[in-house]
């Protein structure tokens, strides 16, 4: 999903950004697609105006735990995951601060 959500941004007109923990194959999807690559998760999130949160869905609360601190009312979040309860809590931390919100379900989209 993660790598649909850039590509559809970047044909979009938008500059995309990515990071994951898996540097060696974050370095091989950027170099491919042409996105930018940050050095790691903070320095992506205090550049861009909107997050995307596409990982497995057993790591999603660990990331959202790792950047909450991070982000601001400036930042819209979009997170992706097929089980909403273990992310609730944090969800409702960040919408208590301001931050803009977008949960959506992993099966919403095209099937390109």
């Amino acid at each position: 999903m993660g790598a649909w959500f850039a590509a559809f941004l970047k044909e979009n007109g938008y500059r995309v950004v990515i990071s994951d923990n898996n540097t060696r194959a974050a370095r091989a999807i950027a170099r491919k697609r042409g996105f930018e690559l940050a050095k790691d998760q903070e320095t992506a999130i205090t550049s861009s105006q909107v997050v995307v949160i596409a990982t497995p869905t057993q790591t999603t609360k660990k990331i959202l735990e790792q950047i909450q601190h991070v982000l601001s009312h400036e930042t819209l979040l979009v997170e992706i995951s097929s089980v909403k309860e273990p992310l609730r809590r944090i969800l409702q931390g960040l919408r208590k601060r301001g931050v803009p919100l977008l949960s959506i379900h992993p099966m919403f989209g095209p099937g390109r």
